[in-house]
C-alpha cells in the first residue's frame, strides 16, 4: 500500500469516532488552530519488508502519532479518558481498509506553554 492509502484509510477510521473533534492533518497548516480539544494526526515511521527471496511477500508496517490536546490547567481526566477512547477505537487486530492494527497504547501526558497533550501510538501493518 502506498503511504498516502494508509494515512486515509486511518484517518477515516479516526474520524468516524462519536465526538470527535476537529483533527489537524500532517503538513497542513492550520491557522488559527481549533479550540480545545482537538487531534494532531502523524506518521511516526513506515517500514518495508519481505522475507522472500524474489520479493513477492512484502508488506508495509509503521506508526501513527494521534495526540489529544487540551485546555491546560484543566485537570487531565477528559483529555485521557479521550486518548483511552482513541485507543479502544483502535485495538489490536482491527483491521481497516487494507491496513491492520498490530498494537495500540496511550503515552504519558505532558504539558507545553500553551496546552496538556496525550499522545496516543498505534502501530500497524498491511
Amino acid at each position: 500500500m502506498k503511504p498516502s492509502e494508509v494515512i486515509t484509510a486511518l484517518g477515516k477510521h479516526l474520524g468516524g469516532m462519536p465526538d470527535c473533534p476537529k483533527i489537524v492533518r500532517p503538513n497542513r497548516t492550520q491557522e488559527p488552530l481549533p479550540e480545545k480539544p482537538y487531534l494532531t494526526f502523524q506518521m511516526g515511521r513506515r517500514g518495508y519488508f519481505d522475507p522472500t527471496l524474489d520479493g513477492s511477500c512484502g508488506n508495509s508496517s509503521g506508526s501513527l502519532m494521534i495526540v489529544v490536546v487540551w485546555e491546560k490547567n484543566a485537570y487531565t481526566t477528559k483529555a485521557d479518558d479521550m486518548a483511552e477512547d482513541i485507543r479502544e477505537r483502535f485495538n489490536k487486530a482491527t483491521q481497516v481498509g487494507g491496513v491492520t492494527i498490530s498494537a495500540s497504547s496511550v503515552l504519558n501526558g505532558f504539558a507545553t506553554d500553551t496546552d496538556w497533550r496525550v499522545p496516543v501510538s498505534i502501530d500497524w501493518t498491511t
